[in-house]
């Protein structure tokens, strides 16, 4: 298991924006990026990697033990 990226394999639920980093060099008419997958940093990352991880899991039958 790559626990190192996992945060950076979630699908995002939410529209998230970000400004483009300093040196991007980005067409007219785009100024930010919408994000397809999480980023560390961002408060939604650890939900929606849970959210998939838990998915994942639960289509190989696998149980949780949490309520």
């Amino acid at each position: 298991m790559d626990v190192e990226t996992a945060f950076l394999n979630a699908d995002l639920e939410e529209i998230e924006y970000i400004w483009p980093p300093d040196g991007v060099v980005i067409d007219v008419g785009f100024d930010v990026f919408q994000l397809k997958k999480a980023l560390y940093g961002l408060k939604q990352a650890p939900r929606a990697w849970y959210k998939n991880i838990d998915t994942k899991l639960k289509q190989m039958s696998f149980m949780s033990m949490v309520n």
